[in-house]
């Protein structure tokens, strides 16, 4: 999941992992543009850090993700991004987007406190 304040840029991660014997390329395609969320707007501007490498037998890589959330209305977003790697299957990473507005972010950050 990726929580962020409205009207700023949502921020998240996640990692990938080669358990097997022999090095691995990877490549990850952003498939947020258009995709919609709970309340049927676009998701758009996702971004991920590193979108591409090599991992050897048995290293991780923590990817970074990114998503502005200027224009979308608080709410939940269902998005995802796709790992692509030429020795393997296609991976299909689900992100929902959890925006947030400005009195339930400081909530948040108040521990719940009303």
């Amino acid at each position: 999941p990726v929580s962020g304040r409205r009207g700023q840029t949502a921020l998240g991660q996640f990692s990938l992992r080669n358990v097997g014997e022999a090095p691995i390329g990877f490549q990850i395609l952003s498939t947020a543009e258009g995709v919609t969320g709970g309340v049927g707007k676009p998701v758009e501007g996702l971004q991920v850090t590193p979108s591409e490498g090599v991992l050897l037998p048995k290293q991780g890589v923590t990817i970074a993700v990114s998503i502005p959330t200027a224009g979308l209305p608080p709410g939940t977003y269902q998005t995802g991004v796709i790992v692509r790697s030429p020795a393997l299957q296609t991976l299909t990473v689900p992100i929902t987007l959890h925006v947030l507005s400005p009195l339930d972010y400081l909530k948040t950050r108040l521990g719940g406190r009303s």
